[in-house]
């Protein structure tokens, strides 16, 4: 009777330490993992306990995460430098152009016209001149026979423009030595920064496509009436 006693004893103190009054009781098991002892009742008999092995789990968090900081915005002397950047690129790109005899504005001209664009209206504010001046760029593109001229079949009285085969080849060789300046020059920064200075010539493009779309939006009257929206 002892011996049966001293054994429910140990396995009581090996099963749990204590048990609280909600019934559940912290301890080891024989793995040592620390586990949770369920105590339940019997019908009319004595209480027994279960031990039910449930390992404690810690999680360890790491460092928090560093919150993005705005992006800085320009300075003055940035956007200056930036200007003054643009223009001695231009003068580069200018004396490249006339190695294959054409100027900056005749080879912005064929650009656009190889896109698709032919009317002078259009043409003008995108070369930054006067329609009159786009007349007269024309003209002479015409007369070495990189341009011609055709009548437009939706309306008569215009004239459409479209480059000619010697037009085409005449702007290829103007896009290679343009390329072959910026090469060689590109040659001249650190090699991680070459793909993003070639990029952001890019973002220029599209922000002085935007400009023009957005000045040749219409501009809303603000004396007109607001239009009602009809609900049915």
């Amino acid at each position: 009777m002892e011996a049966f006693l001293s054994r429910g004893t140990g396995s009581a103190e090996a099963g749990a330490r204590s048990v609280p009054t909600d019934g559940v009781a912290h301890g080891y098991s024989s793995t040592g993992e620390q586990c949770q002892t369920r105590t339940f009742g019997g019908r009319g008999g004595p209480r027994h306990q279960a031990a039910v092995a449930a390992p404690v789990r810690t999680t360890t968090r790491g460092p928090m995460p560093e919150k993005r900081r705005p992006p800085a915005t320009p300075s003055s002397e940035a956007y200056i430098g930036a200007a003054r950047a643009a223009v001695r690129l231009s003068r580069r790109i200018e004396v490249a152009l006339a190695e294959v005899d054409l100027t900056l504005s005749q080879y912005r001209v064929l650009v656009f016209l190889a896109n698709g664009e032919s009317r002078p209206s259009h043409i003008a504010p995108n070369v930054h001149v006067t329609r009159p001046t786009v007349t007269a760029l024309v003209d002479g593109l015409v007369a070495r026979g990189l341009v011609d001229r055709q009548p437009d079949e939706a309306d008569r009285r215009r004239v459409r423009h479209r480059v000619t085969a010697a037009g085409k080849r005449a702007l290829l060789e103007a896009d290679r030595a343009a390329e072959a300046n910026l090469r060689s020059l590109a040659d001249h920064l650190p090699p991680e920064r070459t793909a993003a200075a070639i990029e952001a010539l890019a973002w220029w493009h599209d922000a002085i496509d935007g400009a023009l779309a957005a000045e040749a939006a219409p501009t809303p009257d603000p004396g007109a009436p607001a239009r009602r929206e009809v609900t049915r």
